[in-house]
């Protein structure tokens, strides 16, 4: 997501050659960029961490800024207090208050004070979530817990994420699943293995199929990798191919969409395309089509984001997720609308953008128009040789 000006931040933005968004769980400073180099602002636009650091590594948690200099990585806390010396080859923050770092070519574990609560011993180490991580030693991997303490042994071949108090492990080549105490949800008993929405695609004689939490085989093992798709939504649908047609199982097994169409999407919320004779209609969760076999291209690159271009009769228009269709066929030509920036449009050989409602906030009026903003915000476009920066309203805004 661009950076987007407000009045409060007009009065310092400009100060700077990029203003970073928030992060997702951080509404109280921004990194920022001059130059080659990185500090980070307060939401009044005070500098609390100088503009004097090579690199920056974004975080979802908002509890720590992440910065290096001379080679090395450091930390501060939201106040801009200095907190990890800067002597560390890595630093990763991901959802838990507690981090990753590598020191001297050995792996531990600092809490966003910059204090390390777990000294460097370990060969490898993954990130701290859901209070469990996983440390590598001898080419074995064991689950720890925040305090340094062993949950289990070094018995594992590979060690994934936790995920919603669960994990992906490999045990003498195998692949299962353990919680966060050790012990074994799922036996390691298959050759590949990926998490969905609480249930999982797993390899087994070298075909694919779903099981679920309790190994129970909800789809059979008789697909190849890219003959069956994944469950991107609670209560969605799995794309499947048979034969060169394909369908949709739903999150339990069962095939609501049988195998009769030329090529489907994946499955978003409630809505599924699906390809026939050259037009593209969408089915709902129970496989009935909702929305008939109207559009003759859908740009694929959109299709999950909150809404997608289509086009009929050689005119694009928009649809949003619930398929509804905001305008009526338009333009010749449609971006993708990405957050909440405003996507690019051409009419008749000029340019301009649409709100993701499909209002016009910049009228197709120039002969040539940047896809993305600038780093603050800004749409650049040119008219008659002369180029111009405004901002989501279409007000032009000098530089």
């Amino acid at each position: 997501m661009a950076f987007l000006l407000s009045a409060q931040h007009e009065r310092w933005v400009a100060k700077y050659d990029k203003v970073f968004p928030f992060a997702k769980n951080n509404k109280n400073w921004h990194y920022v960029q001059k130059g080659r180099y990185y500090g980070a602002v307060n939401q009044a636009g005070t500098e609390i961490v100088p503009v004097a650091h090579t690199n920056i590594l974004t975080t979802d948690l908002g509890a720590v800024m992440i910065f290096e200099k001379g080679g090395k990585w450091g930390t501060y806390t939201p106040q801009g207090k200095s907190a990890a010396p800067f002597m560390y080859e890595s630093i990763v923050f991901q959802h838990d208050r507690i981090g990753v770092y590598k020191r001297n070519e050995k792996w531990g574990y600092m809490d966003t004070e910059g204090d390390e609560i777990i000294p460097p011993q370990y060969e490898r180490a993954t990130a701290m979530n859901f209070g469990r991580a996983a440390v590598e030693m001898n080419k074995k991997w064991a689950i720890i817990n925040q305090e340094g303490g062993f949950v289990t042994n070094f018995m594992y071949d590979k060690v994934e994420n936790f995920h919603n108090y669960q994990v992906i492990v490999v045990y003498n080549g195998r692949y299962g699943v353990a919680d966060t105490a050790g012990k074994w949800l799922i036996m390691p008993m298959f050759e590949e293995m990926e998490m969905h929405q609480g249930i999982y695609k797993v390899q087994q004689g070298g075909k694919w199929g779903f099981i679920n939490a309790q190994s129970a085989e909800l789809i059979s093992f008789e697909y190849d990798y890219e003959d069956i798709g994944t469950l991107w939504t609670k209560g969605g649908l799995i794309s499947a191919a048979k034969n060169g047609k394909w369908g949709y199982f739903n999150e339990k097994g069962k095939l609501v969409v049988p195998f009769q169409y030329e090529s489907v999407l994946p499955f978003y919320d409630k809505l599924g395309p699906v390809y026939q004779d050259n037009t593209w209609g969408f089915v709902d969760s129970t496989g009935t089509l909702v929305i008939n076999f109207t559009y003759d291209s859908l740009n694929a690159s959109c299709w999950g984001g909150d809404w997608t271009g289509v086009r009929k009769d050689g005119k694009w228009t928009v649809i949003n997720r619930a398929g509804k269709q905001l305008i009526a066929p338009t333009y010749d030509h449609i971006e993708c609308i990405l957050d909440e920036d405003p996507a690019r449009v051409g009419l008749n050989g000029k340019w301009g953008y649409i709100n993701r409602e499909g209002e016009i906030v910049i009228p197709c009026v120039y002969d040539a128009a940047k896809i993305y903003p600038n780093e603050k915000g800004l749409f650049e476009v040119k008219l008659a040789g002369k180029t111009s920066f405004l901002d989501k309203k279409g007000k032009e805004v000098k530089q």
